[in-house]
């Protein structure tokens, strides 16, 4: 028999005492994904989403562990959802303008990510991702004051540095773009 992990333990005691509470059961679908257990996780968060089906957590950690997965269609409905349940829920905007990012969904990635900044002006990861989508369409310079933004929130995003030495290296400003690499 193999040796019971502190997740296993803590799921049977929790769903002996509350199988059908759907933070319990969220809960416990987190404390699986870590050890890679995800089709255990997914079981978990639908039960919690049959027992609470606009808890907006619940779906947001389904697109979670379903974009983990590769999963995209399946996260992305799952997004989609959790937003329908909370429109302000900030990871699930900032998670769904990423999932379409990935997928070149350019347009509906910056608008995605245009919302969280009318949400929260100085939302850094926001910003760096608007500067991603700027680069992939070729709009160099404001891919470069996009990044800068995200730089002057956080001067330690390596990220955003390595984003701005590639988009310098991309209009042929070697110089600029080194400088970035070394302080990233």
């Amino acid at each position: 028999r193999s040796p019971v992990t502190a997740a296993d333990e803590a799921a049977e005691a929790v769903i002996l005492e509350r199988p059908t509470d759907p933070r319990s059961l969220l809960l416990l679908g987190r404390c699986l994904v870590p050890e890679n257990r995800f089709e255990e996780a997914l079981g978990l968060f639908e039960q919690a989403i049959a027992a609470a089906p606009h808890l907006a957590s619940v779906h947001f950690n389904k697109g979670k562990t379903l974009h983990d997965e590769g999963r995209i269609e399946d996260a992305k409905t799952a997004y989609e959802t959790a937003l329908s349940c909370d429109p302000q829920f900030l990871d699930a905007i900032l998670n769904l303008g990423v999932l379409l990012q990935e997928t070149n969904q350019t347009k509906p990635a910056l608008q995605r990510f245009n919302t969280l900044i009318k949400l929260v002006p100085d939302h850094q990861k926001a910003h760096y991702n608007i500067g991603k989508c700027y680069h992939t369409q070729g709009r160099f310079d404001e891919a470069l004051s996009t990044f800068k933004k995200a730089l002057d929130l956080n001067p330690n995003d390596h990220d955003a540095h390595f984003a701005i030495a590639n988009t310098f290296n991309d209009i042929k400003n070697h110089d600029d773009a080194i400088k970035h690499i070394k302080i990233a």
